[in-house]
């Protein structure tokens, strides 16, 4: 044989062991890391989907505004935002009671139309904590900003001075 001449053999069974199982543990790494990502990917589109229904909100009170139409501006805190957005998200599934979202698949939205607040249920679980009981879910509820002008607590037309469309957390939450 010449010298450096490589020489092809078989693995052993013991090479063979540790091979694969070096293998097995980075496709396991990289599982947990999918996950993770899924996670974090699913709160980022939740937040960009709250932040398109904030901007349709306040589109649809300025217009009602340039209208004089202050009517129709207190008509958005009990509308459902999907409704007022036009375009709805792919996993918007209707209007509903919350009582029914244990039926509802996960990573959905909803409207609890009895209770007039935008629902979001988690498909991703992992970091997520809140106090409401049940699916993992968040509420969201829109609020006028006003100047109560006769201090009786609610918006009234033409009397207040309308500011801002919110649409605001009904319960903490931390997602992370």
């Amino acid at each position: 044989m010449a010298a450096g001449m490589l020489t092809r053999r078989n693995l052993s069974r013991w090479e063979l062991s540790v091979g694969v199982a070096m293998i097995l543990v980075l496709v396991g790494m990289t599982a947990e890391r999918i996950r993770t990502l899924m996670g974090v990917a699913e709160r980022y589109a939740m937040i960009a989907t709250l932040s398109t229904l904030r901007t349709a909100l306040n589109s649809a009170a300025m217009v009602r505004m340039a209208r004089h139409d202050e009517a129709g501006i207190g008509a958005l805190a009990t509308a459902n935002p999907m409704d007022v957005a036009g375009q709805r998200p792919y996993n918007y599934v209707g209007e509903f009671s919350d009582s029914r979202a244990a039926k509802l698949g996960d990573g959905v939205w909803f409207f609890d139309r009895r209770a007039h607040l935008l629902v979001y249920k988690l498909d991703r679980t992992a970091g997520f904590h809140s106090s409401l009981p049940g699916p993992e879910r968040v509420r969201f509820r829109v609020s006028l900003e006003y100047q109560d002008r006769n201090a009786n607590g609610r918006y009234d037309p033409g009397i207040d001075g309308f500011t801002l469309v919110h649409l605001l957390a009904v319960e903490p939450y931390t997602w992370r």
